[in-house]
């Protein structure tokens, strides 16, 4: 079955086409139907060829009856039922195992109170149709970690993003004072066991970026809420490492090199998406490049891979990254003369 973003919505415009019989659905029609909310929706179409495998899916796959008609030199396209729709097809004592397995995976992750609500939408599937599940273990563990502050948030918060609701935040960043925001949430985020809560601030020109475990009260606000005008929540953090842009960065261009030893590590494991191998050296070593902004989170990431990976450029980087070194040695100073040295 196919898996990009648009399918889905591809097929429900051609079942709510095929069903309309006022119209009769060329391909040309049927094209420009397709394609008009396409572009409106996704800002991308669909070719010709596109179409038919679309049609071909609907027929074969689930079992749609499309029927091709030819009036004089003109061939339209509908359901030769009229009442026919992939609305209303059964779903299948399968279909009902492999959601049963996707809230296995999603409960492990996910601090929702809404998995009671889908094991429930489940059970009651379970029971329109004739099942026998055979009993069930664990084939799947995640890391387990403690409950995370401020995940008790997650569901009211959830809600706020999807309901476009204005919320009044009392805050308490680390070594600063509270503040008092009312907040337009445009987007929750997960980075490693903490979350966050992306929006606009009313005061705030730039995007701000709330972690979870220092807001201290939320209500509600009477507020009209502001439509997220400044940036797409699929791309935003396409070009960093986590959840911070610092102000006023850009992405860069970020040469590493690592040693032989670490180096299949960094292959197997990517530093982040844009991740490029762009040189094997003689030794076993390699350089990668990374195309990020420079922040809190790619330092950490780097320096917790300790010197088997060096920061080449940008400078900026690698006197910020020298510097933490620097500050580490430091602070185990009166260690550093009995150590072995290492090559």
């Amino acid at each position: 079955m196919p898996s990009t973003k648009d399918f889905s919505r591809r097929i429900d415009i051609l079942d709510e086409c095929l069903r309309r019989r006022q119209k009769k659905w060329t391909v040309e029609a049927l094209l420009e139907t397709l394609n008009g909310k396409l572009i409106a929706e996704f800002n991308k179409k669909v070719s010709i060829r596109t179409l038919y495998n679309d049609l071909k899916y609907l027929q074969y796959d689930l079992d749609a009856p499309v029927e091709k008609v030819t009036e004089g030199r003109m061939v339209h396209y509908r359901y030769l039922d009229p009442n026919f729709s992939i609305k209303n097809l059964p779903i299948k004592q399968d279909e009902v195992a492999l959601l049963k397995d996707a809230i296995d995976i999603i409960r492990q992750v996910s601090g929702y109170s809404i998995m009671e609500d889908l094991e429930a939408i489940v059970r009651k599937l379970e029971n329109t149709i004739t099942t026998n599940v055979q009993d069930r273990y664990t084939v799947i563990q995640f890391e387990q970690n403690a409950k995370v502050a401020g995940s008790d948030l997650l569901d009211g918060l959830f809600a706020a993003v999807k309901e476009k609701a204005v919320l009044r935040i009392r805050y308490q960043p680390f070594f600063k004072g509270v503040i008092d925001y009312t907040f337009h949430p445009y987007l929750l985020k997960e980075y490693r066991n903490r979350w966050f809560l992306i929006g606009q601030a009313d005061g705030q020109d730039d995007i701000t970026t709330l972690a979870l475990d220092r807001i201290s009260k939320i209500a509600n606000s009477s507020a009209k809420f502001k439509e997220n005008t400044s940036f797409d929540p699929d791309t935003y953090y396409n070009n960093m490492v986590g959840v911070t842009l610092p102000k006023g960065a850009v992405q860069e261009r970020i040469t590493l090199l690592v040693d032989r030893d670490k180096v299949p590590y960094i292959i197997t494991k990517p530093l982040h998406s844009s991740q490029q191998l762009t040189e094997q050296l003689p030794d076993g070593s390699a350089r990668f490049t990374l195309d990020v902004v420079n922040n809190y989170e790619l330092r950490s990431l780097i320096l917790g891979n300790g010197p088997q990976v060096k920061v080449e450029a940008p400078e900026l980087l690698c006197n910020q990254m020298a510097a933490l070194y620097r500050n580490g040695a430091a602070a185990y100073e009166p260690y550093l003369s009995s150590l072995p040295v290492t090559e």
